[in-house]
């Protein structure tokens, strides 16, 4: 008797179709927050992003777009309507929320995971390895040192000083007990030395030079238009060959410290660098960003 065509062009079917789509947003919203929970805020960065807001952007666009596609499945199968927008009213125009923040979310995951791929896949003869740690301040670190055997490292926060450092397991990143004689602190905030202390290396807010015992400073050749404020952290080598610097929050520099000559320059792409250490056998250079630590191949950086 028509009951049925009458029913969808009527007032209730579009609420039906209303609440199917907010029940799909929902289960989207739910999704997100469990992948929040379990990843955590100590899960790393991806491509600059948490890896837990990725996981979120991610988990809700697919299983709100999966949960619409799936209904529909089911209504072609029995004979319903699967389209998009009902000509007869507005009954399924909530789904197009459903269908713009689903593709939005996982767009926008998908070009952060698609970037930290690409990241690795241009580093992956230069970057050893990312670790994660928690951290246990507010803010950035200040300083980053090894110890003198390599096998621990140890982060300074800003608002601390050395005996407050966390004591870091190079390998894994998780806490280890070590001694604070067997790292090698700077004595100002300014300044670094070489193990035997007979180089040093001192910067200002645009300007990095190498001095030693027996002679006058020299000056880095910087970018030029690096303006104050540009060299963010400094680092010299135990035996003091190597300078490395963050210039520009980003860009980490390496020099040799006897030549002054720029052996190479690469960007930490997704973030900002807080602080850099040479390990003792000046062949790894680590990196601290946010709760991330870094590691990287000295050689792989020449021409770079």
């Amino acid at each position: 008797m028509g009951v049925g065509p009458d029913f969808e062009r009527g007032g209730v079917m579009p609420i039906v179709f209303n609440l199917r789509g907010m029940l799909f947003l929902a289960l989207g919203f739910g999704a997100a927050y469990a992948a929040d929970q379990t990843l955590g805020e100590k899960s790393g960065f991806v491509f600059g992003l948490p890896s837990s807001s990725v996981a979120m952007f991610l988990s809700f666009g697919v299983v709100a777009l999966a949960c619409d596609l799936v209904y529909r499945q089911r209504k072609d199968r029995t004979g319903g309507v699967g389209r998009f927008f009902d000509p007869q009213g507005g009954g399924q125009l909530m789904i197009l929320p459903v269908w713009l923040w689903g593709l939005l979310a996982v767009g926008f995951g998908g070009y952060h995971v698609a970037g930290e791929a690409w990241v690795r896949a241009y580093y992956a003869g230069v970057l050893i390895r990312e670790v994660s740690f928690e951290k246990t301040w507010l803010g950035s670190a200040d300083e980053l040192e090894f110890s003198s055997d390599g096998r621990v490292i140890a982060v300074v926060p800003e608002t601390a000083t050395a005996s407050d450092a966390l004591f870091l397991d190079v390998a894994t990143g998780q806490p280890a007990a070590s001694d604070i004689s067997m790292f090698r602190f700077r004595p100002t905030d300014s300044e670094a030395l070489s193990k035997d202390g007979g180089r040093r290396v001192t910067w200002t807010g645009n300007s990095i030079a190498v001095g030693s015992d027996s002679g006058e400073p020299r000056q880095l050749e910087l970018p030029r238009d690096c303006g104050y404020g540009c060299v963010h952290a400094v680092a010299m080598s135990p035996d003091g060959s190597l300078v490395a610097a963050v210039i520009s929050w980003d860009e980490i520099v390496v020099w040799d410290a006897q030549s002054l000559e720029k052996l190479g320059s690469f960007r930490k792409y997704g973030g900002s660098v807080d602080a850099l250490a040479i390990s003792p056998d000046g062949k790894v250079l680590a990196s601290v960003s946010s709760g991330d630590l870094q590691y990287w191949k000295l050689d792989s950086l020449r021409g770079r």
